[in-house]
């Protein structure tokens, strides 16, 4: 079955107001695929990103149940954000606060490949630098902030496996970005699901993207306009 991420029953309440903002969502994700969340404004697409890859605040109640590759946990146990910050990676749709832009490409990948302080080793490459860059036109030499938007969105992803990633969680990547430079980030996204062993979520308001890509999930986050309560269907 090939199955990476398993979520159910995942409830979030804000502690301050005890108002419950997800109730008992439940999902299934799989190795080398897609999955696209949608959702109107405020339906927390954003908020649930962040869960998953464990920021939790000790102002928020969150309980359910999950499983990683071969690895169970319960969100309410102290040691879940340690196991998911180890192997969930989440790019902001602000890609720059991740970028040293004055750097060049190269000097960016190379801070990104080195463990924490104090071992500061290298860790073992995922995808072939040198081809990436030919691919998509990016002068490793020349400094960040002479890139296009959509070759920064490259640049940030790579920097972000450059560590373990079991689960890549991609924040509007497109948001910002021309169709030309969309193209390119999403044929970069498409490559890396296919040759990596890990799963692809991204927060998306781009129709015509899902469009492209008939075999994607979908992750739809509804507000049920009687109740106020959200819920997610996958397709």
């Amino acid at each position: 079955m090939n199955i990476n991420l398993t979520i159910k029953n995942l409830s979030f309440t804000f502690k301050k107001n005890n108002q419950l903002f997800f109730q008992n969502i439940s999902f299934t994700c799989h190795k080398h695929r897609i999955y696209f969340v949608q959702g109107q404004n405020g339906t927390g697409k954003s908020t649930l990103l962040r869960l998953l890859c464990g920021n939790i605040k000790p102002t928020e109640v969150i309980t359910g149940t999950g499983k990683l590759f071969e690895t169970s946990f319960d969100f309410t146990s102290r040691t879940t954000p340690d196991f998911l910050t180890q192997t969930v990676r989440l790019v902001p749709q602000n890609v720059n606060f991740l970028l040293a832009t004055n750097l060049t490409v190269k000097q960016n990948i190379t801070l990104a490949n080195l463990t924490s302080y104090p071992n500061l080793k290298k860790l073992p490459q995922q995808i072939n630098h040198e081809q990436t860059f030919k691919k998509f036109g990016i002068n490793k030499h020349a400094p960040v902030n002479q890139l296009s938007g959509g070759q920064r969105q490259i640049l940030a992803i790579m920097m972000a496996l450059q560590k373990p990633t079991r689960v890549l969680l991609l924040d509007e990547p497109t948001a910002a970005l021309d169709k030309k430079n969309t193209l390119l980030v999403m044929d970069f996204i498409a490559q890396i699901a296919k040759q990596l062993p890990l799963t692809v979520i991204i927060v998306n308001h781009n129709q015509e993207i899902i469009n492209n890509h008939p075999n994607a999930g979908r992750l739809d986050l509804v507000i049920d306009p009687k109740t106020g309560k959200r819920f997610l269907k996958q397709e």
